[in-house]
């Protein structure tokens, strides 16, 4: 067998092989790049005055189907045909022409693309947000409509209020409570533009907190950008041994022949986390009836344990058309034939190599606190480190080629073919997992309202042999152009899936075991309506032999199916200078359901909107209010970073009210912001998870800073 050495070198031989045939295709328009985007914002000279204005560009959006990319059910607005615009080159001049015809572009447009080249191709491209609505929201854990449970101080571990499996194209060690504060390939955003793009963010709040974040690209030469993405937090935290110390980067580059040909995006990414743990209040009683003004006065759990995560990891993506391009032709009086040329399609090559550790360490013995799990192996000193190794090499054909626009493709087709390499390597063992993996998937556009996607892959060999994933997506647009009555979506999934090996085979100072757990099964059934702002929607759950972590903070198995009806309800209305935006989800397990989630929660935003001194500057005034039910909310068990069942504590029914103020001068963004005002109001009874209470008030300061210079 050969080394992994030896290994990552002839897969990087081969990749440079089969992709260094780059050859230019026959004569084009130059514009036929999948990063150019046909634009007809044309502006034709005026027979009374031959100087050219270049106007307001205007582009239209359409709600489109359900954009696919590899995860074909994701559904975009994206930009009408006739209304993209070409950013790729550096160099080219804001006033073209083309058949003699001037065409406007906007030089300070600034969009972007995620995950995959499909996303470019496909159309799931984005705008970057100028708006001041919800800037104020820095914390991972609380978005609208996307909110967690966490340890009370940002950039520490969380649990998602919603249940939501995680599905993985075969072997996986784990999901951690960590991973929300890292970046994947997929979080990484590839620029368009034609100035260089900066983006500065700090936040600083109480007791020292620091947020700060830099984003920047730029066109190098012709059809190759760069860019870097830096994000940083510092945040010491309310308690004793809560601090956060999170740096985060990614540096990307894109590249592109002129004909479209060949191209490839690739990125680096880089993840340390340092959490300090605590292991939550010794006594509640002192938070809850406030005997210590001083927080930091208040009994904690442990007092030099800590957990870090590092990740490094290196993505290339790369495509090459086959066939002829779009070529066009001039006959003798200089009148020119475009021709569709020859498109057979695009063959994908996609390598990622990963490298990630967790460690645990306790320096001094917890002994009370861990007395009631596992013995414990060495009472001197705690080191449980796990690193895991991982190799993704994946090529594909598809459909697309030379076309840039999804209504150029109203079917769209793909197949590849998966292999995963895995090392795993813990305090005493290291294991090696070798998985390929078949997939496909398929997109039709029909009648212009309907979309109908289906995908799927299937796993082969070692711990996640006989592992699938099938999912079918249905978007339906009621009315037409004229008369739009919404759109109704239905969506299911069927997987079967095996355990994380983590819940196989864990060995730890303070908790170990050893399982063999079957796989399991997951049925989802969804459909969600939505119309002028307004999206109602249901889901049901069922998992069988569904694996959790239970009162012993141990991974355990039931034969028992587990269900789950979820209903949500998204509001985001304007009315005048006025916005309301609501986020409500009613989740309701069965009786005696394992999966512990709040039966409501959500939050509504209010704010409003104005302009002054002639636009000189724009203020924001708003409140925000989030609220959940008492449940018997998971524990959390630093050692494993792991939430774990647990019946003694039910906690919830608190109400977070923030009053913010957004404002802007000039190209700049400020927030101020009150974070749970009501803190002293309402009693001291705010916990997401047990025995770690959420911040009491605190007053919160943030910059943006975005130009294209």
């Amino acid at each position: 067998m050969l080394s992994r050495n030896k290994y990552i070198t002839l897969l990087i031989i081969i990749t440079s092989t089969l992709f260094s045939s780059v050859y230019p295709s026959h004569l084009t328009d130059g514009n036929k790049n999948p990063f150019f985007i046909p634009q007809d914002t044309l502006q034709q000279k005026s027979p009374k005055n031959d100087t050219i204005k270049p106007e307001k560009i205007k582009r239209d959006t359409i709600q489109f189907n359900s954009v696919i990319q590899d995860t074909i059910n994701l559904t975009e607005t994206i930009k009408d045909t006739k209304s993209a615009t070409p950013l790729d080159t550096l160099n080219q001049k804001i006033l073209e022409t083309q058949d003699s015809i001037p065409i406007i572009r906007d030089s300070f447009l600034v969009e972007y693309f995620t995950a995959r080249i499909d996303s470019f191709a496909l159309g799931k491209i984005h705008r970057i947000d100028t708006s001041l609505f919800g800037i104020q929201n820095y914390n991972l854990t609380y978005k609208a409509g996307s909110y967690y449970a966490n340890l009370g101080n940002v950039g520490l571990p969380a649990k998602y209020l919603r249940f939501k499996p995680q599905i993985s194209e075969g072997f996986n060690y784990r999901y951690s409570p960590l991973d929300l504060h890292t970046y994947t390939y997929e979080d990484v955003k590839y620029y368009r533009l034609y100035r260089p793009y900066t983006e500065l963010y700090f936040v600083s709040g109480g007791k020292k907190e620091n947020n700060f974040r830099v984003i920047h690209s730029q066109n190098i030469s012709r059809g190759l950008n760069v860019g870097l993405n830096f994000k940083f937090i510092n945040s010491p935290g309310i308690y004793e041994k809560q601090r956060s110390d999170n740096k985060n980067l990614y540096v990307t580059a894109r590249y592109s022949t002129r004909n479209g040909r060949y191209g490839f995006i690739a990125n680096y990414i880089h993840d340390k986390l340092i959490i300090e743990e605590n292991g939550g209040l010794v006594n509640d009683s002192a938070f809850k009836f406030s005997l210590e003004v001083n927080r930091k006065l208040i009994g904690i759990n442990l007092q030099d344990a800590k957990n870090t995560l590092k990740k490094g990891s290196i993505y290339l993506n790369q495509y090459f058309n086959i066939g002829r391009a779009p070529y066009i032709t001039a006959d003798t009086l200089g009148r020119k034939t475009r021709h569709q040329g020859l498109p057979l399609g695009q063959i994908s090559h996609t390598l990622s190599i990963e490298r990630k550790s967790f460690i645990f360490e306790d320096i001094k013995e917890d002994s009370a606190y861990y007395q009631k799990f596992d013995p414990i192996l060495n009472r001197t000193s705690t080191f449980d480190s796990t690193r895991i190794f991982k190799i993704e090499n994946q090529i594909k054909w598809s459909n697309l080629g030379y076309e840039i626009q999804p209504a150029d493709k109203p079917i769209y087709m793909y197949f590849g073919i998966k292999q995963l390499y895995t090392e795993v390597y813990d305090t005493i063992v290291k294991q090696s997992f070798n998985n390929i993996i078949p997939k496909a998937g398929l997109s039709t556009f029909l009648f212009k309202s309907f979309r109908l996607n289906l995908e799927g892959f299937y796993v082969l060999g070692d711990h996640n042999d006989g592992d699938y994933f099938l999912q079918a997506n249905i978007r339906q647009f009621i009315g037409n152009e004229d008369r739009n009555y919404g759109f109704l979506n239905l969506h299911a999934e069927i997987i079967k899936q095996s355990p994380s090996w983590f819940y196989n085979l864990y060995h730890g100072n303070y908790l170990r075991w050893e399982t063999d757990f079957t796989a399991e099964k997951y049925l989802t059934l969804e459909a969600d309506y939505s119309y002028k702002g307004i999206t109602a929607g249901i889901n049901y759950q069922k998992i069988d032999n569904y694996i959790f972590m239970d009162k012993t903070a141990h991974p355990n198995q039931t034969e028992i199916t587990q269900s789950l009806i979820t209903a949500t309800l998204d509001v985001i209305k304007r009315f005048r200078d006025f916005r309301i935006d609501a986020h409500m989800i009613y989740q309701k397990p069965k009786s005696d359901s394992l999966l512990r989630v709040p039966e409501f929660h959500g939050s509504i935003s209010f704010n409003y909107t104005k302009s002054l001194f002639q636009n000189a500057t724009t203020i924001q005034p708003g409140i925000e209010v989030f609220y959940n039910t008492a449940y018997f909310a998971d524990a959390y068990m630093p050692a494993t970073r792991s939430f774990y069942l647990q019946n003694t504590n039910k906690i919830g029914n608190a109400i977070y009210a923030d009053l913010y103020l957004n404002f802007t001068i000039k190209n700049t963004m400020f927030f101020l912001k009150y974070q749970h005002f009501n803190a002293a109001i309402t009693g001291y009874n705010y916990f997401l998870v047990p025995h770690y209470p959420m911040p009491d008030y605190a007053i919160k300061f943030g910059v943006i800073w975005k130009f294209v210079d």
